[in-house]
């Protein structure tokens, strides 16, 4: 009889083990990740702005953006380098530099799958970037 019961009690507790295991497999989980050629488009979408507000105090810009997080990724950081240099990718360093994060809105917020931009470090031009308009 004592050993029924534990064999019984063994049974249950691997199956609440198996079916605890399969719903953290099946949680709903979204499936979009950031993309990083869109981001760095808005990333160079800013840094002409910036190069143009400048009057001729920026003549280059180059832009360099990865992915902060592997994985599922809603975040993308891009540094922005402007020179003044009539030579650019010559020797001289940068005349200004920020980087900027272009990020979507986490899950509890919605599904808008709208990018948003922010500072993060840095700023070159006139305007703070501070998120709370969506991009185009």
């Amino acid at each position: 009889m004592n050993t029924g019961y534990l064999l019984r009690r063994r049974m249950i507790a691997g199956l609440t083990a198996v079916l605890m295991g399969a719903s953290v497999l099946s949680g709903s989980v979204s499936a979009h990740d950031i993309n990083l050629a869109k981001a760095q488009e808005f990333a160079r979408d800013y840094a002409r702005s910036v190069r143009e507000e400048s009057g001729g105090k920026y003549l280059h810009y180059t832009t360099d953006c990865i992915k902060l997080f592997q994985g599922h990724n809603h975040y993308v950081r891009c540094t922005i380098e402007f020179t003044n240099d009539e030579n650019p990718g010559g020797t001289n360093s940068a005349a200004c530099r920020e980087q900027i994060d272009i990020y979507l809105q986490p899950h509890n917020r919605g599904e808008t799958f709208k990018y948003y931009m922010k500072h993060y470090s840095g700023k070159c031009g006139a305007k703070r970037l501070r998120g709370a308009s969506p991009l185009n």
